[in-house]
């Protein structure tokens, strides 16, 4: 199992996701074991605390991070590559700079988050924006727990399948995901993030539309089902097989580093 790095000030992340089956949580012990907790109906922060506790018996209530995440429709995203790196506050200023000009909402109604990166010949900047009561909306459906931080489910995503492949995915991959609720195409690329959302199960279909779209044909192209529908995939996908949930595994895993 790859190691999880974390910064030294970090409060104990539980990922938590709403599923059509209730309330998953996940987080992840000092030895980097990874723990899961489903509720089916009323979602009470002590019940998650005593669940805590016992991997983390010295923990509070206060030590908690609840990390959710939203559908990528709701979202609005933005890859920008720029010929030289910049400050934290010069990110922040490009941020509000583009998110004026091109979205026709005030910036007083948005919030906005961005992921810069070093290239090796420039600079990229990914910007994630929400209508702030879109997400207020969405939060509110976590009933007694105070989300701390609300990403976009397509970062989740991204982070648990390179978790579960142990290995940092290559760039231009395809990556299918599919639960009771979604299905979900994923494109890696040094340029940009491109996805595709579907209610249909049916991952070959959605890979077809996908390349369709994008006239893109993928070297590789990584699994993850979670569906209770069985489908034969081609024999050079790449199957990524777990039982915990995950949208709610890469929750937890939010601004980690793997070692």
């Amino acid at each position: 199992m790859i190691n999880i790095k974390r910064r030294s000030n970090q409060k104990l992340q539980i990922g938590i996701w709403k599923s059509m089956e209730g309330y998953d949580c996940v987080c992840f012990d000092l030895q980097h074991k990874v723990h899961y907790l489903h509720i089916d109906t009323h979602l009470d922060s002590n019940q998650i605390y005593q669940w805590v506790a016992q991997f983390f018996p010295s923990s509070t209530l206060e030590e908690l991070s609840f990390i959710a995440a939203i559908a990528p429709q709701n979202t609005w995203i933005k890859t920008l590559i720029l010929p030289y790196p910049l400050k934290p506050n010069e990110c922040e200023q490009q941020c509000r700079f583009l998110l004026s000009k091109e979205l026709p909402i005030p910036l007083n109604e948005i919030w906005f988050d961005y992921v810069s990166s070093v290239l090796k010949q420039g600079f990229k900047l990914d910007i994630f924006a929400i209508k702030k009561q879109i997400a207020k909306d969405y939060v509110s459906e976590y009933q007694t727990i105070s989300i701390d931080v609300l990403d976009s489910a397509i970062n989740s995503i991204i982070r648990a399948f390179e978790y579960l492949h142990q290995n940092e995915l290559e760039n231009d991959a395809l990556l299918l995901y599919q639960d009771e609720q979604q299905s979900l195409a994923i494109q890696l690329h040094f340029q940009g993030m491109y996805f595709m959302q579907k209610i249909d199960k049916n991952l070959t279909a959605l890979y077809q539309d996908f390349c369709q779209r994008y006239n893109f044909t993928p070297k590789k192209v990584y699994v993850c089902s979670q569906s209770q529908q069985f489908e034969d995939y081609p024999s050079d996908w790449v199957n990524i097989n777990t039982d915990i949930p995950i949208i709610a595994l890469g929750n937890a895993l939010w601004q980690t580093t793997f070692l």
